[in-house]
C-alpha cells in the first residue's frame, strides 16, 4: 500500500467511525451547547493523543513481526470480517439518519480549566467505549500492520489520515451545533455513510484478498 493509499483508506475507515452515534457524538453535542463552538475539537483532542499513544506502542511491537506473513494473515484475516460488518450496518443505518439535522443553542466562556477538562474527558471517553478497542485490536492494527511496511512515513500516514478525519466531522457538528443552523442536514450524513459503507466494504475485501494471496 502505498501512502496516498493509506491516507486515503485510514480517513475514509476513521469518517465512517465517526459519523456513527456514540459516546464522543454524544459528549461533543452537550458540551458544545454548553461551553461553545470549541468543544468538539478540544474533546477530539484528548482523543487523538490517546489513539497516538496506541498508535506508537503498536508499532513499535509491530515493526519486529511486520514481516510476518502470519501477523498480517492474523490481523488481516479479523479486520476484513469486521470492515465488511461495518459496512454493511453503515449502508443499513443510514437511512436513520435521513431526517436528523444539527441545531442548537448557545455558547458560554471557556476557561483554561474547562478547556482541559473537555481533553481529558475525549481520552476517557474513547476507553470507556468496548468497541474503540475493538476497532484498534482488528481494524486498526490490519491498517497500521501495512502502514509500516512503507516504515514510520506509512504509520504516519495512517495516523494522519486517521485523526483528520476526527477533527474534520467533529469540528462541523460542533461549528453546527453552536450557530444553530442546519449546517449539517440528515441527508447529507445520509449520502456520506453510504459512501463510507461501500468504502469500508471494498476495504474489507481488499484485506480478505490479501490474505487469500498470503495464504496460498
Amino acid at each position: 500500500m502505498n501512502l496516498l493509499l493509506i491516507f486515503i483508506g485510514s480517513f475514509v475507515t476513521a469518517l465512517s467511525g465517526a459519523l456513527a452515534p456514540g459516546p464522543l457524538l454524544t459528549l461533543t453535542i452537550a458540551e458544545t451547547l454548553k461551553r461553545g463552538a470549541l468543544s468538539g475539537p478540544l474533546i477530539i483532542t484528548g482523543h487523538a493523543l490517546l489513539e497516538l499513544v496506541i498508535v506508537t506502542l503498536l508499532s513499535l511491537g509491530l515493526l519486529r513481526a511486520v514481516g510476518s506473513d502470519a501477523t498480517l494473515v492474523l490481523t488481516g484475516s479479523i479486520g476484513s470480517l469486521v470492515l465488511l460488518y461495518m459496512g454493511t450496518q453503515t449502508i443499513r443505518e443510514a437511512g436513520r439518519v435521513a431526517d436528523t439535522s444539527f441545531s442548537g443553542a448557545v455558547s458560554v466562556r471557556l476557561d483554561a480549566r474547562s478547556a482541559g477538562n473537555l481533553v481529558v474527558r475525549g481520552a476517557l471517553t474513547s476507553v470507556a467505549n468496548p468497541y474503540w478497542s475493538l476497532w484498534w485490536l482488528t481494524i486498526g492494527a490490519a491498517f497500521l500492520a501495512r502502514g509500516l511496511l512503507a516504515g514510520t512515513a506509512g504509520a504516519a500516514a495512517f495516523f494522519i489520515g486517521h485523526i483528520l478525519a476526527d477533527f474534520a466531522w467533529y469540528t462541523i457538528v460542533s461549528t453546527a451545533v453552536h450557530k444553530g443552523k442546519k449546517a449539517v442536514s440528515g441527508k447529507a450524513v445520509n449520502a456520506i455513510l453510504v459512501v463510507c459503507g461501500i468504502a469500508l466494504i471494498g476495504l474489507g475485501l481488499y484485506f480478505a484478498v490479501d490474505v487469500v494471496r498470503r495464504v496460498w
